[in-house]
């Protein structure tokens, strides 16, 4: 559900060995400061917060819990900078 959720606003996911592999085309390569252009989402558990089952990012981050998925959308938007939405105007 995460995958298709993110590849419906215009992100490239894909499945491997590690995770959910999520990547932003339109960040720029040239710039030191730009947002990153890829993660790789896992889910597993947070021992902080009783076992409950969280995603992390590949630096071993965490993102939202895996029972809200719109909470991990918007991280992972945001660590991955801004897209537009199909059917939106930039800059709305």
């Amino acid at each position: 559900m995460l995958g298709a959720q993110l590849s419906a606003r215009g992100f490239t996911v894909d499945w491997n060995e590690r995770g959910l592999r999520v990547i932003n085309s339109e960040v720029p390569e040239c710039c030191p400061f730009a947002p990153l252009a890829e993660d790789t989402i896992t889910c597993r558990r947070r021992p902080e917060d009783f076992g409950m089952v969280w995603f992390w990012t590949a630096r071993n981050e965490p993102i939202a819990p895996a029972d809200r998925i719109a909470d991990a959308i918007g991280a992972i938007m945001e660590r991955l900078g801004h897209r537009h939405e199909p059917g939106r105007a930039a800059g709305r």
